[in-house]
């Protein structure tokens, strides 16, 4: 299998299963007219330093002047999927599309970890 890692120094390791990248892309290819961007949770497990993300589902929101995400699918999501993966719990989000920011391409104020592929 080949997985995809972003890793920076000091920091812990995030391996992104393919299908993950595949879901995210196919949730953008499919937004609605007139949506800039899309969210969604990340599913997975932590062991010790490192993050492995399994799988991530798409979370429904409305943007006005601020983000509202809808709770109760959200919650009624990670219960199925944790009913299928019950060792997989949330270990981010994404948020994909939309128009670019300073902080964009950032985390926690400095920029993203580097990306490397294994196989």
């Amino acid at each position: 299998m080949i997985s995809t890692s972003f890793f920076a120094p000091g920091e812990p390791e995030v391996e992104v299963h393919p299908v993950v990248l595949f879901s995210i892309v196919d949730h953008f290819s499919r937004r609605e007219e007139g949506q800039g961007r899309v969210i969604g949770t990340l599913l997975g497990k932590v062991h010790g330093n490192k993050v492995e993300v399994c799988s991530c589902f798409p979370v429904p929101h409305t943007e006005l002047e601020e983000v509202s995400i809808n709770t109760d699918f959200h919650a009624t999501m990670l219960a199925l999927n944790q009913r299928v993966e019950p060792d997989h719990q949330v270990v981010g989000w994404y948020s994909t599309g939309g128009s670019r920011t300073p902080t964009r391409g950032r985390c926690a104020g400095r920029p993203c970890a580097r990306l490397r592929t294994r196989r």
